[in-house]
């Protein structure tokens, strides 16, 4: 019991306790955060096949069976055939001598059966611009040549950005002031 005593007496003569009060604030902020911008990417591819064709002028002269706006068609052996398969001619260079491909520079005649140049790619006085006619290339089995061109394009568009959120959490701490309890 002295022991007791002595505790109390000593709590008595002793400074006094202090306690402490803490308040802890918390709030929650969103903010968009900014993101870099988006890019879609779109591709479009489009097929086009078609027989490709080369004009001609027919000789002012000429009145036989290729007429004014006709089309014929030249094999790969340098024949030249009407709309319904018959033989019209041979392709020729400028020179008149026969050829069995057409030249790069694109420029050559068709001589018919009998020998005569009938036809022409350039344009003189001897030869009419009001009467062309169109030549095709065939195969050997007589079907005309189409060329297919495949052509691809490429778009891209910025896309609107979707705002991210986020949160910052601040705590504050305040400490009341110290009150005094005695004991």
């Amino acid at each position: 019991m002295a022991a007791l005593l002595a505790l109390v007496l000593l709590g008595a003569g002793s400074p006094l306790l202090a306690q402490t009060e803490t308040t802890t604030t918390t709030s929650t902020v969103s903010a968009p955060v900014a993101t870099p911008p988006v890019v879609a990417t779109e591709s479009v591819t489009t097929t086009k096949t078609f027989v490709k064709t080369r004009t001609l002028y027919l000789r002012s002269s000429y009145n036989g069976s290729i007429k004014t706006g006709y089309q014929v068609f030249v094999r790969p052996n340098g024949r030249i055939y009407d709309a319904e398969g018959t033989y019209v001619g041979h392709l020729t260079d400028l020179d008149g001598s026969d050829i069995s491909a057409i030249p790069s520079d694109h420029r050559y005649k068709i001589r018919n059966a009998k020998g005569t140049i009938i036809a022409s790619t350039k344009l003189t006085s001897a030869y009419d611009g009001d009467r062309p006619i169109t030549i095709a290339l065939q195969d050997m089995n007589g079907k005309v040549i189409a060329e297919t061109v495949q052509t691809t394009s490429t778009t891209s568009a910025p896309v609107a950005p979707v705002p991210v959120q986020s949160s910052t959490t601040t705590t504050t701490t305040q400490s009341a002031p110290a009150r005094l309890t005695v004991p």
